[in-house]
C-alpha cells in the first residue's frame, strides 16, 4: 500500500511539473523560410537564457543582427486558444532586410474544423524630427497552420503573403480557410523588414507589431435563421401567386 501511494505521489508530482503546451513558444531573427519551416538565425525559447520574462507563454529579449540593434521584442502566445502576437523595437545603423518569425504549438480552440486563419503585421518609425521620418521602410507578413503541431511549420495552410506595407500607413493583412486540419496544431508568422532610408537624426528607432490568430467559423443565430426561413417562405408564396395570375 505504501508503495502505491509513493508511485501515485510521483506520478503527481511529475504532472506538477509537466512542460506546459505552450512552453515551445519561440521567437527567431534573421532566418529563412524555406517551405517548410524556419531554419538558421538566432531562435529565443520561452524560459530559456535569453529570455527576460519568467512567466510562461510570454518572452522578453534583445539581441544585434548585423547592423541593425533590437532594443526589445515582446512574444505572446495565448495556447491552448490559438493566438500569438510579437512586438519588436530596433534601431538600424544601415539599410537591409532582415526577418523575424514567432511560433508556438499545442493550440486546441478554437478546435480545427472549419475554422479561419488571421495575420496581421504593421511598422512605424519614430515620431518625424524636423519633417524627416527617422527610419523609412515596409514590412510584409504570412501566417500559417499546421496540424502537423510542430514549432515553425511553414508547410501547412497559410494566408499568403501580405504586403508590404510601409512604415505608418497602417497593417496589411491575410485570411485563408475555412480550414480543417488536426488538433492540437501550431501557429507561425513570418515577417520580413526592409530599411530602405534612414534619417540624418539620431532618433532612428521603429517598431513592428505582428499577430496570427485561429477564428471559428460564425453560425447564424436562431432569430437570423427564422428570419431567413421566414424571408424564403415570402418569396415562395409570391411566386406561386405570381404563376397563378399568369395562367389565369
Amino acid at each position: 500500500m505504501k508503495n502505491k501511494l509513493k508511485v501515485a505521489a510521483m506520478l503527481l508530482a511529475a504532472g506538477a511539473f509537466a512542460t506546459p503546451s505552450w512552453a515551445a513558444l519561440s521567437i527567431n531573427f534573421n532566418g529563412t523560410n524555406n517551405g517548410t519551416t524556419v531554419t538558421g538565425g538566432t531562435t529565443c525559447v520561452d524560459n530559456a537564457a535569453c529570455d527576460t520574462d519568467a512567466t510562461v507563454g510570454h518572452i522578453q529579449t534583445a539581441t544585434t543582427l548585423g547592423t541593425l540593434s533590437i532594443t526589445s521584442t515582446t512574444g505572446n502566445s495565448g495556447s491552448p486558444t490559438g493566438s500569438l502576437s510579437i512586438d519588436l523595437h530596433g534601431t538600424p545603423s544601415a539599410t537591409g532586410t532582415f526577418t523575424l518569425a514567432i511560433s508556438d504549438n499545442g493550440f486546441t480552440s478554437p478546435p480545427p474544423t472549419n475554422i479561419f486563419l488571421a495575420a496581421n503585421v504593421s511598422g512605424n518609425s519614430s515620431p518625424d524630427v524636423g519633417g524627416t521620418t527617422g527610419v523609412a521602410g515596409n514590412v510584409s507578413g504570412i501566417g500559417f497552420i499546421s496540424g502537423g503541431n510542430l514549432v515553425f511549420a511553414t508547410n501547412g495552410t497559410s494566408t499568403g503573403t501580405f504586403g508590404p506595407t510601409a512604415f505608418k500607413a497602417g497593417a496589411a493583412a491575410g485570411q485563408a480557410g475555412p480550414i480543417t486540419t488536426a488538433s492540437p496544431y501550431s501557429l507561425t508568422e513570418f515577417i520580413t523588414i526592409n530599411i530602405t532610408a534612414l534619417a540624418t537624426t539620431t532618433d532612428k528607432a521603429f517598431q513592428i507589431n505582428g499577430n496570427v490568430s485561429t477564428v471559428a467559423a460564425a453560425i447564424p443565430e436562431p432569430a437570423s435563421v427564422s428570419l431567413l426561413g421566414g424571408a424564403l417562405l415570402f418569396t415562395v408564396a409570391a411566386i406561386r401567386r405570381r404563376v397563378k395570375r399568369t395562367q389565369a
